[in-house]
């Protein structure tokens, strides 16, 4: 019985140090930039934020999830009646926070580009959503960019307007983001 208890001990330990061992995080604190392109009856315009944060998981050497938070008030023009009515649209008082979770992730056959696949969240609204992306390496440092377009409609928001209505914002707006880390972030994608 000794044996047994003792056996079973040892192939816990083994399995847990192989496990921890198989998975990395790469944390994105603040590491990233987020803008959203848009356009209006007047001109385009842009928002940006440097407060994006969250987490890319590495299993066996492939990327197994990505999680990216951004505080809905981080986000800014340069313009603060523009930034009122952004605010007000996406509703940051009840949902202040915008969120990719990935539930699959396929990198194409360059290994320097791919798409994750998963939930977006916006102004408490949840849509299933693809992201394209790339990848750049200049041997140490890591760079991960992509955009994806989206209609503010999908998720519940009207698009703002200004000047009783005779200026509008369009309906689609363009996501991009650039990710920076200093860690490899995969080999392969899941």
């Amino acid at each position: 019985m000794q044996r047994i208890i003792t056996s079973l001990l040892l192939l816990f330990a083994v399995t847990t140090t192989v496990a921890f061992a198989q998975n990395q995080e790469i944390r994105l604190d603040n590491n990233a930039m987020i803008w959203v392109d848009g356009t209006s009856t007047l001109h385009d315009w842009t928002v940006e934020s440097a407060r994006a944060a969250g987490i890319i998981v590495i299993t066996n050497d492939a990327i197994s999830s990505v999680s990216v938070q951004v505080d809905a008030n981080s986000l800014e023009s340069g313009k603060s009646g523009m930034d009122r009515r952004m605010y007000d649209a996406l509703d940051v008082r009840g949902n202040n926070q915008i969120r990719f979770e990935s539930s699959s992730i396929t990198l194409n056959d360059d290994l320097r580009s791919g798409v994750a696949t998963g939930q977006l969240t916006i102004a408490g609204q949840t849509r299933d959503h693809e992201v394209p992306f790339e990848l750049e390496n200049d041997g140490s440092d890591w760079k991960f960019t992509g955009q994806t377009a989206l209609l503010m409609t999908t998720f519940d928001i009207d698009p703002p307007t200004a000047v009783m209505g005779t200026v509008r914002t369009g309906d689609e707006v363009v996501i991009r983001f650039e990710i920076n880390s200093s860690q490899p972030l995969f080999v392969n994608a899941q």
